[in-house]
């Protein structure tokens, strides 16, 4: 391939602005019949550079290392996209909202989960087409490995027995879970049970969201707040508790110790794992095939000059 001219990214602090000061946009990745382009490669490594601190910004070393890892990257996201296309596999609509939505309902509310992606330092479209990417490839995994036989009984009685670990329920409780981001909010509430000892009778004032009014079981390790419950007697209520979602105010309605998971209620669950594991397995390796066989032109000329200057 001919090398040709890439000017330096320019990256401001934490916000970069590459592409627009691009004079010239060589290929400088071909994967069998995609091509990737200078400004394309310098966008991505841009997304990738933009979670790192100062200090490591102007670690050289540690950039090329990140090129070199966006390279491989790219390939195999090329290699998995060309393969379900040739299949007639792609990802709806439909079936992207439904995964964005179950990830973000793990968040108190919508601050909270733009609150994590800010600690993250992600825009909601990278974070998008991220989880887009994923799911992509969990279905060509599966389109590939669909004749894969299970595993036998056997095997997953082994399995049970060699993890009995992951197969251990966690102590948990089933609370009432009110919170919001105006700690004067809940002050009202914790002013009201002084009169009135019903939690969620009192909340109906001040919480619209009737979903917050539920019983839900929380396990100890999922937040430090839910495990702060843990140590609530039954019925007890909790008083005003911070963290860096919301201010929270629980009642424990029940308790469970930790206990283990008898193997008829997870042998199922246990046989699709490992039959995943297998699945994953023949895909990593067509994966390698096809990286060393694939036609794969880099322009490492080109690459060298993507650079990361501090204005």
């Amino acid at each position: 391939m001919k090398t040709l001219f890439l000017p330096t990214l320019i990256l401001s602090l934490w916000v970069f602005s590459g592409c627009s000061f691009f004079n010239k946009n060589p290929v400088v990745l071909q994967i069998n019949s995609d091509k990737l382009t200078s400004r394309q490669f310098a966008k991505r490594l841009a997304q990738k550079i933009h979670s790192l601190n100062i200090q490591e910004v102007k670690n050289q070393e540690l950039i090329e290392n990140l090129k070199r890892q966006l390279v491989t990257d790219l390939i195999m996201e090329t290699l998995i996209k060309q393969w379900a296309k040739s299949h007639s596999i792609s990802i709806s609509k439909k079936e992207l909202h439904q995964e964005l939505q179950k990830i973000k309902s793990k968040y108190p509310d919508k601050e909270a989960f733009e609150w994590y992606l800010k600690r993250k330092k992600t825009k909601v479209e990278e974070w998008t087409e991220h989880i887009k990417n994923n799911l992509l490839s969990q279905k060509v995994m599966q389109k590939m490995g669909s004749k894969t036989p299970p595993p036998s009984l056997k095997e997953v009685k082994e399995y049970y027995q060699n993890h009995l670990p992951l197969f251990t329920q966690k102590p948990r409780v089933l609370i009432y879970h009110i919170f919001h981001k105006q700690k004067e909010v809940l002050i009202k509430i914790e002013e009201s049970l002084k009169q009135e000892k019903n939690l969620v009778k009192i909340a109906k004032k001040f919480i619209k969201d009737p979903q917050m009014l539920k019983p839900q079981w929380v396990e100890k390790g999922v937040l430090e707040i839910f495990d702060q419950a843990l140590y609530l007697k039954k019925k007890e209520i909790s008083p005003i508790w911070s963290s860096p979602y919301a201010h929270h105010i629980i009642q424990v309605l029940d308790k469970k110790p930790k206990q283990q998971i008898p193997f008829e209620k997870v042998k199922q669950s246990i046989s699709g794992t490992l039959l995943k594991q297998r699945q994953k397995a023949l895909f990593i390796k067509w994966l390698d095939e096809q990286s060393k066989k694939g036609v794969i032109l880099k322009n490492e000329a080109a690459l060298e000059k993507i650079k990361v200057d501090l204005l």
